[in-house]
């Protein structure tokens, strides 16, 4: 709102020099209202751009700006859903924290010691595969494996082209990491 909204015309009788204090005052004004809305976008996580890293240091994470802001979110939400006893919800709810929009199935192979993992992202946007590996590599118990197997699936409000691209990477996009302890997947 500008300064000028708030005088009454006939008490200041549109004299210049009112005006121009209020136009030099209005300068500084819009310069906090501008700060403020930033420091309010930093009060919530999923809107915090350099407040992220306050964030991460409450939860034990290295302030990483080499990551993406959206990556460096997915990784704060893990670590938080990921506090207390590892269970299989527990771990769907990490993996899920990747894969905004999509889909997690998880299964238990008790005689295989290994946990199944099954992602259906429904967007163009591919989660991080090293980054979830990461987060489940910290709150699993060692001696259990992880099975991670991706698939892109056809969105219905996709145009014809990103159709076509989806349906492409249907295929590509199918992984299989099988993890342990300290085994390096590579890139990916």
């Amino acid at each position: 709102m500008e300064l000028m909204d708030y005088l009454v015309p006939h008490v200041y009788n549109r004299e210049p020099h009112v005006e121009a204090l209020q136009r030099a005052l209005q300068k500084p004004l819009d310069k906090l209202q501008r700060q403020q809305q930033e420091l309010f976008l930093q009060l919530r996580p999923a809107t915090a751009t350099w407040g992220m890293a306050f964030y991460e240091k409450a939860f034990g994470l290295p302030a990483n700006s080499g990551k993406s802001a959206d990556q460096r979110l997915a990784v704060w939400r893990a670590k938080r859903r990921g506090q207390g006893t590892t269970t299989l919800s527990v771990m769907q709810s990490v993996t899920q924290s990747f894969v905004p929009g999509g889909r997690v199935e998880a299964s238990e192979q008790f005689d295989q010691y290994a946990i199944r993992l099954f992602i259906v992202n429904q967007t163009l946007k591919k989660p991080s595969i090293q980054s979830i590996v990461d987060a489940l590599d910290e709150i699993k118990p060692a001696h259990l494996a992880v099975e991670i197997k991706m698939q892109t699936q056809l969105a219905q409000e996709h145009s014809p082209a990103k159709a076509a691209l989806l349906a492409v990477s249907r295929t590509i996009c199918i992984h299989k990491h099988m993890l342990q302890r300290g085994q390096n997947i590579g890139t990916v």
